[in-house]
């Protein structure tokens, strides 16, 4: 019996709130938190424990494989991990591959997901997936998480630079799905 049948997908808002939680430092709530309103959401960020005032989060489809990367798998056998060797880092126990020395000296203000799976079919509904905390509908765009973040915290509006940018992701990143633009 294969392990991955017996998962259960997960709820948007649990998606959400472990995003929020890993990326931002911040939690929406407990499990049995009502849902809340943009208003009440953005009063409970800004109440929240959570140090981060940025993130840059790298999507990077078509990139450089995870284990010449971020997750090298140094004690794994030969045909598991790749050619570059693992170094060590700023936070005990991380290990990145061995291109990557400066950012070695920032694991500390990282948060690195090694555990991403999905019950999507195919790369693109992944993909979707991931930016959208949503299953893709022919229907309806989706906001992606720098919509939200945008959505529910009013003042990142105010600066004269974009509060959130993407780069190089041509039609396949939905941007503010159905928020106003």
């Amino acid at each position: 019996m294969n392990p991955f049948d017996q998962l259960d997908e997960q709820s948007r808002r649990t998606f959400l709130s472990n995003t929020a939680r890993t990326a931002f430092g911040v939690t929406l709530g407990g499990a049995s938190a009502s849902w809340f309103s943009s208003a009440e959401a953005a009063e409970a960020i800004k109440k929240s424990n959570g140090k981060a005032k940025n993130v840059i989060y790298l999507y990077m489809s078509g990139g450089m494989t995870h284990i010449d990367t971020f997750d090298p798998k140094p004690d794994a056998p030969s045909e598991y991990r790749g050619p570059i060797k693992a170094i060590s880092t700023k936070v005990d126990g991380i290990q990145l591959g061995q291109h990557f020395e400066r950012t070695a000296k920032h694991t500390d203000k990282m948060a690195i997901v090694r555990s991403m799976t999905s019950t999507q079919g195919a790369h693109a509904q992944g993909n979707y997936h991931v930016h959208t905390s949503y299953t893709q509908r022919a229907s309806i765009t989706h906001p992606s998480l720098g919509s939200w973040a945008n959505k529910l915290d009013a003042d990142r509006l105010k600066g004269t630079l974009p509060p959130y940018v993407t780069v190089h992701t041509g039609n396949n990143h939905p941007g503010a799905g159905f928020f106003e633009t």
